[in-house]
């Protein structure tokens, strides 16, 4: 399992300089467990991509596959079976790319059930099943512009660029 490298212990209002612009560490929590993702500033630098959600909780944006800023800092939610799987491969991809160095003071019950699995498939090296890569959420989605079954055209899922982003 992930071992935390450093006891780090914020709050959300702590958590949010930590985004790469004044100091050069990035940070991001994922079920109130805090991952420094600074290596990765081609992604979550300032001005990148994912540059709105250094310094932030990104739980309920990464269950619900959002890239809306409404979405960040969400610590009261309710989610589907599917959006928990789809939570629990995300928690094993951060924790096979990045350190946890701390928690969220206040969150460290967020989620525990799919952080611990997520904590279990990491310790048997799974890969994560995320929804972009040959998985996909709930009914299967065409992956390109070809015909579906009905014959109806198909098109891309909303997410299928992500996966330029990933590789």
């Amino acid at each position: 399992m992930q071992k935390e490298k450093s006891e780090l212990s914020m709050d959300l209002e702590q958590l949010y300089q930590f985004d790469g612009e004044n100091d050069p560490k990035i940070l991001v929590s994922v079920c109130g467990h805090i991952f420094d993702v600074s290596e990765n500033k081609r992604l979550y630098g300032p001005g990148k991509g994912y540059a709105f959600t250094a310094g932030h909780d990104i739980t309920f944006m990464l269950a619900k596959m959002s890239l809306s800023e409404k979405d960040l800092n969400r610590v009261h939610f309710q989610l589907s079976d599917q959006e928990k799987d789809v939570l629990v491969s995300w928690i094993l991809s951060y924790l096979s790319k990045y350190p946890v160095v701390g928690k969220v003071k206040g969150l460290e019950d967020l989620c525990e059930e799919e952080w611990t699995r997520g904590q279990e498939k990491f310790a048997k090296r799974e890969t994560p099943n995320l929804p972009f890569s040959s998985q996909k959420i709930g009914k299967e989605q065409p992956t390109d512009s070809t015909q579906t079954d009905s014959g109806e055209k198909a098109k891309k899922p909303w997410f299928s660029w992500l996966g330029g982003f990933l590789k």
